[in-house]
């Protein structure tokens, strides 16, 4: 049993996925920054790389999109620059790195996905009904034209063949449409535009186990209204609209747990924790022990602690939407028996996942090295920004570098001659930290024969100060008055 929970506001789409009480995946959409995944555009080859086998594609977008040779459906050899070609994004710009894209076109429905220009005929795993694969081959052997492949996802079980048809019908039509107007639409337009968060969760997410799709917006809900129609009509009692002014996420209690899927640390139920942290290359996982109580042995304690790791860890890097290289530091366990079991429970918490992921087995440390597809930016990303001070490192200099910057550049001004006066501009944390530790800047300016003027200044980072030198301590007064004068002449 399932609930999807949609908080509709005014530049922000909210909504998230609840099994069981448990916030199992979020979703953002943004009026001015949407997602180009699953977009289909006609680009203009701009570049091959032929060292790298890749090449790239203006779409008129900000920045050029770029295809691998793997993801070509032509030979590279005979590609040139001007060049176009029909591609679909399937990764969005991060970070200096463009848009990622495939010549390997899919439009997806509710219950198949339609293959452009392939022959590639498939049925989603999760299908495991030796009968129904059967007969759900032969229809799609049926229905699929040489030029087109098709794939039966998991939502086809038990569906008519009609329902199946219908599906199948609208995506053709819609294919037609794209191959007709690709060379009549303007540079950056796509040919084809992936629907918005609500209704692509009603495709994607939304089955025959989901009870409620709550919105909190009219129109919003009568758009899933009409959807639902057309590809669920049994299941559109589970639309339900609640009031323009109701905060889901508060009322569904969805807000307490988002502000934990926050959190670099998870609290585990056995008392361990988990620790998660995020490279630029990779996300880190540590399984922590913390506390344990019983009469268990430390490895007793540490492969039930790992158990349960490796149930929250599938279901963390879905919340958190963590894609990429994932490294999980286990806690260290001397069986073999053990180490696979914690393997096998982390590969069956994971098939519930929709993102591809693949288990690469631990090693000798205890490490398990694991991939995850990425197509959007985590959710830490999307609410989190770097730090102005310590620009993501999360450590500022120490007030002793601090210090020896102060003294390396009195040492400067001792040798002018024309500089006798001091003044520095210190954060007013740092300035209190100095007087914590008892280091006092005058003491250390006379050693240089020098006088100096301390001023506090909020604006100033953290970690950085400004220091300006003077002939005498009237110059340094001047200063500071006619600094003011312009100060209250501006404020007026």
């Amino acid at each position: 049993m399932n609930q999807i929970i949609a908080d509709v506001g005014y530049y922000e789409t909210r909504a998230a996925l609840i099994e069981d009480d448990r916030l199992i995946e979020l979703h953002f959409e943004r009026r001015k920054q949407g997602s180009l995944v699953n977009n289909i555009y006609s680009g203009k080859i701009v570049n091959l790389l032929h060292g790298l086998q890749m090449i790239f594609v203006d779409i008129g977008y900000d920045k050029n999109v770029f295809v691998y040779k793997d993801q070509l459906s032509v030979p590279y050899e005979s590609l040139n620059v001007g060049d176009h070609l029909l591609i679909q994004i399937t990764k969005d710009a991060m970070d200096d790195k463009g848009p990622k894209a495939t010549m390997h076109l899919s439009l997806p429905g509710k219950y198949v996905v339609l293959l452009p220009q392939t022959q590639h005929i498939g049925i989603s795993k999760k299908l495991i009904n030796p009968e129904e694969r059967k007969q759900l081959q032969e229809w799609a052997e049926s229905m699929a034209e040489s030029t087109h492949g098709i794939i039966i996802r998991t939502e086809a079980a038990s569906k008519s063949k009609e329902t199946l048809q219908k599906d199948w019908c609208y995506l053709m039509s819609l294919w037609a449409h794209i191959a007709e107007k690709q060379h009549q639409v303007p540079k950056g337009t796509p040919l084809y535009r992936e629907h918005a968060l609500l209704p692509r969760l009603l495709r994607d997410v939304a089955n025959r186990e989901t009870t409620a799709f709550l919105v909190n917006d009219a129109g919003e809900a009568e758009t899933l209204r009409q959807i639902c129609r057309q590809t669920m009509p049994g299941q559109l009692s589970m639309i339900q609209e609640l009031d323009n002014n109701c905060n889901p996420f508060i009322e569904y209690q969805v807000e307490a747990q988002w502000q934990r899927a926050m959190n670099a640390t998870i609290t585990l139920e056995s008392g361990g924790s988990l620790v998660i942290h995020h490279t630029e290359a990779l996300t880190t996982i540590d399984v922590n022990t913390g506390r344990f109580v019983g009469n268990k042995t430390f490895q007793e304690s540490a492969f039930d602690i790992n158990m349960e790791a490796a149930e929250e860890i599938a279901r963390q890097v879905r919340l958190r939407d963590i894609g990429g290289i994932i490294i999980i530091d286990f806690i260290d366990m001397k069986k073999p028996d053990n180490q696979q079991d914690v393997v096998k429970k982390l590969k069956e918490a994971l098939k519930f996942d929709r993102q591809k992921t693949v288990v690469l087995g631990m090693t000798q440390l205890g490490l398990v090295e694991m991939t995850r597809k990425r197509t959007r930016k985590k959710v830490s990303e999307l609410f989190n920004s770097t730090c102005k001070c310590c620009l993501g490192s999360g450590t500022i200099r120490s007030i002793y570098w601090t210090m020896y910057e102060i003294e390396s550049s009195l040492r400067r001004f001792e040798t002018q001659e024309d500089i006798h006066t001091v003044l520095i501009n210190l954060h007013p944390h740092r300035r209190q930290v100095f007087k914590e530790e008892e280091i006092d800047l005058n003491s250390l300016a006379g050693k240089y024969n020098l006088e100096l003027r301390v001023q506090v200044d909020s604006l100033i980072p953290l970690d950085e100060h400004k220091m300006i030198g003077f002939k005498d301590l009237e110059s340094l007064e001047k200063m500071l008055q006619m600094k003011q004068q312009k100060t209250s002449q501006d404020m007026l």
